[in-house]
């Protein structure tokens, strides 16, 4: 999880992932049936054996990434502004940095989640 999570923050440090190319290219999909063979083939055990409601984790798990990236944008942003502007020296702030506003997330993911 460490080396994933610390790839994405160099992809978007290094300005791969602008906020719309982010959200079309990764998004927040999740594919249940993908995952449910994914999950068994990894662990040997069912996917709802795990989770009292896979619909509501994954929901969860969408919600806290739609907060986690632009954090990561934001974070990205504040430290490599120069080597992203290198890159392309036509980005701006509010270009890199990705965000999702509530009503956003409801309207194209609706309300299944559950906050820490």
């Amino acid at each position: 999880m460490k080396v994933e999570y610390g790839f994405d923050v160099d992809q978007i440090a290094k300005g791969h992932y602008a906020p719309k190319a982010y959200h079309d290219f990764i998004g927040f999909e999740v594919s249940k049936p993908v995952l449910e063979r994914a999950f068994a083939k990894t662990y040997s055990i069912d996917l709802s054996s795990v989770f009292f409601s896979v619909d509501l984790a994954i929901g969860s798990y969408r919600h806290a990434i739609s907060t986690v990236i632009p954090r990561m944008t934001k974070v990205a942003w504040h430290l490599k502004r120069d080597e992203i502007q290198h890159s392309d020296p036509s980005e701006t702030k509010d270009q890199f940095i990705y965000h999702v506003s509530n009503s956003e997330y409801q309207k194209e993911w609706g309300h299944i989640y559950e906050q820490p």
